[in-house]
């Protein structure tokens, strides 16, 4: 399935010691700032439970540029058009769930081809990818990294997916890491909108390919 050209920027919301008032906080926050004019896809990853409460207390899943992921597998899906599937957590469960279009996170190249070949369904589906970046020890191999993860995944998927860079840095540290040719957009694993609203601003920008 073809994937958008659009810059894709993807975060797990932090919900704090109050979950739902976190999490709807953010999710108002970022209904309210976001620029419909940025020519960017958002997703906002977090529980179940708590993407349901963001749809139902906010218009924010109506946005035609704005979407909702779940972080665990889950029966029901009604709000949700994302999951994130993370093989870098070793307890994590990685089936991927119907009707949902998968974030993989991995820390290589080569776990990210084992995983994804496996996956007959994902010929059929609009995915992303994550690869887990030390912006400090990998900086000098970075650009040759992405250079094979694009091309391991042009070879059976080509089309089909968008490439993300993941780091535990702050998204002010991938704001400056970028632009890296190759690059799709980028993960944050905890931040809040306020923190994002920069890489989704700069994000057309920051990927010179689009």
């Amino acid at each position: 399935m073809p994937t958008s050209s659009r810059p894709l920027v993807a975060y797990v919301v932090q919900s704090g010691l109050r979950p739902k008032y976190g999490v709807y906080t953010d999710a108002y926050g970022l209904e309210m700032t976001f620029d419909d004019d940025w020519d960017v896809d958002v997703v906002m990853f977090s529980k179940p439970k708590l993407i349901e409460h963001i749809a139902t207390q906010t218009g924010i899943h109506e946005s035609s540029s704005i979407s909702l992921g779940l972080t665990q597998p889950t029966d029901s899906n009604e709000y949700a058009s994302w999951q994130l599937v993370d093989l870098t957590r070793r307890l994590a469960r990685k089936q991927i769930s119907p009707g949902l279009k998968p974030l993989i996170v991995a820390r290589s190249v080569g776990d990210l081809e084992r995983f994804t070949t496996a996956q007959s369904l994902l010929r059929d589906l609009e995915f992303a990818v994550s690869l887990r970046i030390d912006l400090g020890a990998d900086a000098e191999s970075f650009p040759a990294t992405v250079l094979a993860c694009r091309d391991m995944l042009e070879a059976h998927f080509a089309g089909c997916y968008r490439l993300l860079i993941y780091s535990t840095s702050t998204p002010e540290k991938l704001l400056e890491a970028l632009p890296v040719a190759g690059i799709d957009g980028v993960f944050c694993p905890g931040s809040e909108y306020a923190e994002m609203l920069p890489l989704m601003s700069a994000a057309v920008s920051a990927f010179p390919h689009h």
